[in-house]
């Protein structure tokens, strides 16, 4: 009875485990659908399609992507979907450059890549921290100590009868020359 029980619960898990990575990978596969002809002649068009990340390879959802001829002219942009991934659907085949723009980050430029008609090509981009140039200068102001007399001008000089009211004790003249001093800094 034990070992039926047991063969049941194993197979209802390996059951359970392969619908759920079929309907895993049925999620995962885009939905195409076929559309007619705009015109009589029909152009096959190539796709360009990627993920964009930083260097630890976390993704970066919402960069600007732009498509360019291998000349410089801006072809179409793209946004970065909340997974970091772009699609770019509906290129003439030919020699494209794609470039990447995020806050924070370095702005992204590939080298040119040539499409043929029909194909799907994936160009994942990592993007580089921005480098932000910092100065600082340090410069002294500060007022210097002298033990010159005539170098302190707010110095308390103890002198005759004054010198004499100060205790013999240690520990109490060490506590009123602290109060003569002033607070601390």
């Amino acid at each position: 009875m034990y070992s039926r029980l047991h063969g049941f619960i194993h197979f209802s898990i390996a059951l359970a485990l392969s619908c759920a990575v079929g309907l895993a990978a049925h999620a995962q596969t885009p939905a195409v659908q076929a559309q007619p002809p705009a015109s009589s002649t029909p152009v096959a068009t190539a796709t360009l399609r990627g993920h964009i990340a930083d260097p630890t390879g976390a993704l970066i959802p919402g960069a600007k992507v732009t498509i360019a001829t291998s000349a410089g002219t801006a072809v179409t942009t793209a946004t970065a979907d909340a997974a970091g991934g772009y699609v770019v659907n509906g290129l003439a085949p030919g020699s494209y450059i794609v470039q990447a723009t995020f806050a924070g980050f370095a702005p992204f430029t590939s080298p040119a890549i040539q499409l043929a008609a029909g194909q799907v090509k994936r160009v994942d981009i990592s993007m580089a921290l921005e480098v932000a140039q910092q100065s600082v200068t340090v410069t002294d102001d500060s007022p210097t100590v002298s033990v010159e007399a005539g170098g302190n001008a707010s110095a308390i000089v103890i002198k005759g009868k004054d010198l004499e009211a100060l205790s013999d004790d240690p520990d109490e003249l060490s506590n009123e020359l602290t109060a003569l001093a002033g607070p601390s800094a």
